[in-house]
């Protein structure tokens, strides 16, 4: 594994996007068509931008030799993962520190991505070991 791969990194930033405009696709879909609670329709819309950003990453961004059973659980959790930094760092920020919500946006868009990334590289979607 390459210590730097610009496609690899090109790749999960497509996916993401995608990703996040299917997520918000079929939640504002949801709400607005079916007038679904905005509680419920963002899990659903979750669950599709997660089927998204998995098999998109699996396929695209890693190229991945993994089977489902072993990376779908393993990207599930860091999803779950992510979702949680989200949340302490608005937290901590906004709610303890008194921050302005942009700037925890800020620090979260510059950081959970990141580990999003690595740990999806290196443990999700990483090649089965002999």
């Amino acid at each position: 594994m390459k210590p730097f791969d610009l496609r690899s990194i090109l790749s999960f930033g497509v996916v993401g996007i995608l990703a996040t405009v299917t997520h918000a696709l079929v939640a504002i879909a949801l709400i607005e068509i079916c007038s679904l609670h905005p509680f419920s329709a963002n899990a659903f819309g979750f669950g599709a931008g997660f089927i998204v950003s998995y098999f998109g990453h699996h396929r695209f961004s890693f190229q991945s030799e993994a089977g489902h059973r072993q990376a779908m659980p393993r990207f599930l959790a860091i999803a779950g993962f992510g979702l949680f930094l989200n949340q302490v760092i608005v937290y901590l920020m906004v709610n303890l520190g008194g921050v302005n919500y942009f700037l925890a946006l800020c620090v979260i868009i510059l950081t959970v991505p990141a580990i999003t990334y690595l740990t999806s590289r290196r443990w999700a979607f990483a090649k089965p070991s002999s």
